[in-house]
């Protein structure tokens, strides 16, 4: 887990390290150069200047443009773009019509107090990943090995902080795993294969 996930009050950092390409000390920098104190709220002007300290490009949407929206109905009057938006006493990102929110998962029934359209927003590249759903299980065969080999392929190449798994073809590539082994494992579902959004 990394640093600003173990954090309480986290919403905004994580809202910043969600658009920005800089690191969590880059992150965590900016926002304590704000006021920021480890487990606290931040007020908006201070975590909203940190964002501009990092980097990022804020255009405020007036608030007569957001007045008495519902998150539910911000989303349909906003389908595109990359925003900062505030309900009380939580932030989060919203990209393209979607929220982005790990800590609650979004509340669509809540007002929307502020947003900030982010003009520069790090963007995700999406790609095809293995997921092996469980332990193939012990047994003497060449295919039981080749199978443990790309489950611990797997297992020591996923990385934690964006949650990203590897690609099947670096599975195929880096181990003995074969393509007609991910044919087969894909049909009786050993093997899911799902287009994560990740970032570089």
């Amino acid at each position: 887990m990394s640093q600003i996930d173990k954090f309480n009050n986290n919403c905004t950092l994580i809202a910043v390290r969600e658009f920005t390409h800089h690191g969590e000390d880059a992150i965590l920098s900016a926002f304590r150069d704000n006021d920021y104190r480890e487990n606290h709220g931040m007020y908006h002007h201070k975590w909203t200047r940190a964002a501009t300290q990092l980097g990022l490009d804020l255009q405020k949407i007036p608030y007569s443009e957001i007045y008495n929206l519902t998150l539910a109905a911000f989303l349909k009057k906003f389908p595109e773009g990359d925003f900062f938006v505030t309900i009380s006493g939580h932030a989060f990102n919203v990209r393209n019509g979607r929220v982005i929110d790990p800590n609650t998962g979004g509340k669509t029934r809540a007002r929307v107090q502020t947003a900030e359209r982010v003009l520069n927003a790090k963007q995700p590249k999406t790609g095809t990943r293995f997921k092996m759903e469980r332990w193939p299980g012990w047994g003497k065969s060449a295919a039981k090995a080749r199978r443990r080999e790309a489950y611990h392929f797997v297992r020591t190449h996923t990385i934690e902080n964006d949650r990203r798994l590897p690609e099947a073809k670096d599975v195929i590539a880096n181990t003995s795993y074969t393509k007609a082994d991910l044919n087969w494992d894909v049909k009786r579902g050993l093997v899911t294969l799902t287009n994560n959004v990740w970032y570089s």
